[in-house]
């Protein structure tokens, strides 16, 4: 009765190893989207020429939306005030 024990515990052990590595395997693979869960990082170009800034207010904010390419890309925000 021992003996089954240790040879089930010795499975289940074996058994979760052989699980994580595969999870890990899996999470560790080059995706084919990137940054963007739903683009393809080929299709990036044509979706920022299409797309280009879309922008969304209120009575005193601005949201700017865009596509980007973090990886070839850089932006800076310019915040300004006019005094008027």
């Amino acid at each position: 009765m021992k003996r089954t024990g240790i040879i089930i515990l010795i499975i289940l052990i074996a058994a979760i190893v052989v699980i994580e590595t595969g999870v890990r395997l899996v999470i560790d693979l080059p995706s084919k989207t990137d940054f963007y869960s739903s683009i393809a990082k080929k299709d990036i170009p044509a979706y920022q020429e299409l797309y280009r800034i879309k922008t969304t207010s209120g009575p005193t904010w601005i949201h700017l939306g865009w596509i980007a390419d973090p990886k070839t890309e850089s932006y800076t925000v310019f915040i300004r005030e006019d005094k008027t």
